[in-house]
């Protein structure tokens, strides 16, 4: 015996004798003599109903997707992974189940888009140029960007950049030095109008901002990458905001470093290894002859020797907090910090790497 049977012999809906006998009668009213055909007949014929599919139909939902701008994305870097980590067990603590969503490449711009089920809310990591986020900021479902700006209809997760560099630069210039430079791929300019939250360009700002205050002499060296990863043929060097930029076609750009006076060198983590392995060759020391701190605090940063100095980014707490105000949202209100953007601080880790300069 089926429900569609069933329906056809007492001249009713399937509807309503799936009501009677799930004893669902909100803004409903069935006359107590058609309830009691219903439960005769159903008692006669021997009809059960499908339990099985009666309770994944009532069920809840409790999903949350988190959306990757490409299958690459996975396992970009320590940081990004410990971000991610953090809000996905916040989350399953939570009983709700966590799934992966990877963008595609449209005809000239790539968007996140939405995964194919319903869910309670999304997290979008390093969420990048804000026209990615078109279909996701229309779709009305709550939505928490972490280490990305958001669309006006999110909300936005990020490190304060400003804050990081304003420290190591007032740590460096209390140890004595006086010309630092910033370490960074090529040039942050070219990526302004593309990227919501542009990490080289902000931290590039806050350098000549923060050196200027302090009287520092600021260099930008803009390292353009060799065809294998992690590898460099060449630098670009400036002195100063706007000042002229000079090529070297050479990889060991800690000669130039040094032969422009340079004691202390800011970069990100990919580049610590490239600089310790040319002081090591050119014969100059860390810290003696240059201090180097690094961004990120990667685990290795306390096995290089010396050990590095870094700042610590809060990648934990951006995916813990991204993960509560989007927990919020669902429950309580879809409008809860729309269009906001927290700013969280990291702290610097002092090592070996830093030192004061040889003429203090």
């Amino acid at each position: 015996m089926t429900l569609k049977k069933l329906s056809k012999e007492l001249g009713v809906s399937p509807s309503t004798i799936s009501r009677v006998l799930n004893g669902d009668t909100h803004n409903f009213t069935i006359p107590d003599a058609l309830r009691q055909r219903i439960l005769e007949h159903v008692q006669k014929t021997g009809y059960q109903p499908n339990l099985v599919f009666s309770s994944l139909r009532k069920q809840k939902i409790r999903q949350i997707a988190i959306l990757f701008y490409s299958r690459s994305s996975l396992g970009v870097g320590y940081t990004f992974d410990m971000m991610v980590d953090r809000a996905s067990r916040f989350f399953e603590d939570e009983d709700y189940d966590i799934s992966f969503v990877f963008t595609h490449q449209q005809k000239k711009t790539s968007k996140f888009l939405l995964p194919p089920w319903k869910c309670n809310g999304l997290l979008v990591p390093d969420s990048g140029a804000l026209d990615r986020l078109s279909i996701v900021d229309a779709s009305g479902i709550p939505y928490v960007c972490m280490n990305g700006f958001s669309g006006p209809n999110g909300t936005a997760v990020i490190a304060d950049e400003n804050d990081s560099m304003e420290k190591i630069l007032k740590y460096l210039f209390k140890l004595g030095h006086r010309k630092i430079a910033y370490v960074i791929r090529d040039y942050p300019e070219r990526k302004k109008e593309i990227s919501g939250h542009n990490i080289d360009f902000l931290r590039h700002e806050q350098f000549f901002k923060t050196c200027g205050e302090l009287s520092i002499l600021p260099f930008m060296v803009y390292v353009y990458p060799g065809f294998i990863a992690n590898t460099f043929i060449g630098a670009k060097f400036c002195c100063g905001h706007g000042a002229p930029v000079i090529h070297y076609e050479n990889p060991d750009f800690t000669i130039n470093i040094m032969q422009s006076g340079i004691t202390a060198v800011i970069c990100t983590d990919d580049f610590v290894t490239e600089l310790l392995y040319w002081a090591n060759k050119s014969d100059i020391k860390v810290p003696q002859d240059l201090s180097i701190v690094s961004y990120n605090d990667l685990p290795f940063m306390r096995k290089f020797v010396p050990t590095i100095t870094s700042f610590r980014i809060p990648a934990e707490e951006m995916g813990a907090t991204a993960a509560q105000i989007l927990l919020k949202k669902i429950q309580e209100n879809p409008e809860y910090m729309k269009n906001e953007t927290v700013k969280l601080q990291g702290n610097l880790v002092f090592r070996e790497s830093t030192a004061p300069p040889r003429s203090c």
